[in-house]
């Protein structure tokens, strides 16, 4: 299976609406924020430069990783890669919300 990324109306006003940094600001507690280094829509530089800026982001980046949990080499998301992914960030949003690392 493949899909095409593609840019309309919906996705301009969805990226128009949601403002991070701002949101990040008003939130007071620790963040974690986790980012694909292969992410095809949202490069990592955004969010490397906001972590820097934000001091309680925890910021971690996971290799291969696409935007959402899959693997970039995986096109509809099921492959052992991608799976991978889900848990490892399912086991950090975990600890981050125990308070553990």
């Amino acid at each position: 299976m493949s899909y095409k990324f593609v840019i309309d109306a919906k996705l301009i006003i969805e990226m128009a609406l949601i403002k991070p940094n701002a949101a990040l600001r008003m939130i007071e507690q620790p963040c974690l924020l986790v980012h694909g280094a292969e992410d095809s829509m949202v490069p990592v530089a955004i969010s490397r430069d906001l972590a820097r800026r934000v001091p309680r982001i925890r910021y971690v980046e996971v290799p291969g990783m696409d935007h959402g949990i899959t693997d970039v080499n995986d096109e509809d998301g099921t492959s052992e890669a991608s799976q991978r992914n889900f848990e490892l960030v399912a086991s950090m949003v975990s600890a981050h919300i125990r308070g553990t690392r």
